[in-house]
This record gives structure tokens, C-alpha cells and sequence, in this order.
């Protein structure tokens, strides 16, 4: 019982989260502030200004570079704290979108810290395998009989193609290549048309068949060979399921995490307007 707890993603990010916020109290060298009317400039602030100058500029700030850049700062934080005095935060979509960004950026991180069991990732990749499957390919050979060619007139191609016509005469000028090696679906669909590629799969390697029809018109196609759809060892791909592993992992761990914040607040809805 206490392993499968453990085990909880939300767990995983209540235990990160929390030592995240310890870290944060333990490195953090801003004095406690009772007094709302001053402005605390820390050791760190100074150095992360001298860093953004000297990542700019490539040298150290001077004193009155520094000094500059300070005031600016203690500009903005007494602007910042002057507009919370007014409420100016209250009702702001501005302000709320970024604070609501911040918090989600947060939540990410810590998702992102939690690590897949073997057998965690298998079921995920079984559960999704569509979106990993090699493509069903194809090698044929066509020729194009035109986009205004009877269905009549196509059938006898195909009869006259059978009995040793030579494929050239009956072929109508056209940029389409003659001949494809193992082409995937969507590269064939590219070229022809959507639905193409799928119009080849019941058909049998080594004869001509048709007419199949593309964008351009009609098609006399024979397939030399395919190959089905097909879904690669884990190991193949894993480096495309384990970040659409963490995708959706960050997304359930930020829901749960938004409940359990929300069962902390009761939400009062306006009454309904009554039936007029």
C-alpha cells in the first residue's frame, strides 16, 4: 500500500515541490520584509545585474554602470509595489495570465523531474503505438492515361497492356514519375493526391491493375512491392515515447495538482437569472 502511494505522480511532485521551496528559503538572502516601505537589494540581485552586463557587453560593469542599473531596479520595485498599494493587481488579465503562467511553469518543472519505471513506458508506448508505426510503403510502377480518359477507354488500356502493349503508347504525357522504390503512404499521397496510397493497398504485386484514380486523373499501377505497417521495438523509438511520456505525464500531474489546490477554496457561482 505505502509503495503504491509512493508511486503517485502527484506524491513525486508534493515531495519536489517541497524541497524546491526549502531551497528556495535556505539560498534566498532577502531579509524578512515586515516593513512594506522598504526595498530590500540583495547580493544576488547585484550579481545577476553585473551578469546581464557583462553577457551584453562582454566586460564588467564600472561602478556608475552598476550603480545605474541599481537605481533602475529599485525603480521598478518601488513602481511595482506603489501600483500593489492602489490594487492595481486586482482584475488585471495581464497580471493574472502571467501569474497563472508562472505557476504552471513551476508545476512543469517538477513534472519533468519524475522518471518512467521500464514497465510504465511499454504500457504507454502499447497504449499509443499508432503514433509510432512505420507507415505502410510501397514500390510500383504507373502510367497515367490522362485526366479526361474514359473508364471504358482505361479498361481496354489495361486489356491491350496484358496481351503486350507497349506501356510508352499508352502513357500520357505527364511529370509524375514512372516508378517509385518502397515509398511511404504520404510521400505517394505528396505526389498524387490524398487517398491515393490507401487506394493500393488491396491490390496484388506483380500485375496491372486499374484504373486507380488520383488528383490528376486515371492510373494503370503495378506494385512490385509493399510492405504493411509495422511498430519498431521500444528501443527503436524511445527517444520519441519518452518525451510524449513526459508530455502527458506533466499534464496529469498538473491537473491533479490544480485539484488539490482547488478543494482548499470554496467557489461562489452568481445565481441564475430567473426564467423570464
Amino acid at each position: 500500500m505505502i509503495t503504491r502511494i509512493v508511486k503517485e505522480p502527484l506524491v513525486h511532485f508534493l515531495l519536489i515541490g517541497g524541497l524546491i521551496f526549502v531551497g528556495f528559503s535556505l539560498f534566498d538572502d532577502s531579509p524578512a520584509q515586515p516593513d512594506t516601505r522598504q526595498i530590500f537589494i540583495t547580493k544576488t540581485d547585484l550579481t545577476a545585474l553585473s551578469a546581464r552586463f557583462e553577457g551584453t557587453w562582454k566586460r564588467r560593469p564600472q561602478p556608475d554602470e552598476l550603480s545605474a542599473m541599481t537605481e533602475e531596479l529599485i525603480r521598478g520595485r518601488v513602481l511595482v509595489n506603489a501600483a500593489l498599494d492602489l490594487g492595481m493587481d486586482q482584475g488585471d488579465a495581464v497580471i493574472n495570465r502571467r501569474l497563472r503562467q508562472k505557476m504552471e511553469f513551476f508545476a512543469a518543472s517538477i513534472a519533468e523531474a519524475i522518471e518512467p519505471e521500464s514497465t510504465e513506458l511499454e504500457t504507454f508506448y502499447q497504449a499509443h503505438a499508432q503514433d509510432y508505426q512505420t507507415p505502410p510503403q510501397f514500390a510500383l510502377e504507373q502510367i497515367y492515361l490522362g485526366d479526361r480518359v474514359a473508364p471504358e477507354a482505361a479498361t481496354s488500356a489495361l486489356a491491350a497492356l496484358k496481351t503486350g502493349a507497349d506501356p510508352e503508347q499508352l502513357r500520357h504525357p505527364s511529370l509524375l514519375p514512372k516508378q517509385f522504390d518502397m515509398t511511404p503512404m504520404r510521400v505517394l499521397d505528396s505526389s498524387f493526391g490524398t487517398g491515393f496510397a490507401a487506394s493500393l493497398d488491396p491490390l496484388p504485386v506483380g500485375e496491372w491493375v486499374g484504373p486507380v484514380r488520383s488528383g490528376y486523373g486515371l492510373h494503370l499501377v503495378r506494385l512490385s512491392d509493399k510492405s504493411p505497417a509495422t511498430l519498431p521495438p521500444l528501443d527503436q523509438v524511445a527517444h520519441k515515447v519518452l518525451p510524449d511520456w513526459q508530455s502527458a505525464k506533466r499534464q496529469e500531474v498538473m491537473d491533479q495538482y490544480y485539484q488539490t489546490l482547488r478543494q482548499g477554496y470554496e467557489v461562489i457561482l452568481p445565481s441564475p437569472d430567473p426564467a423570464s
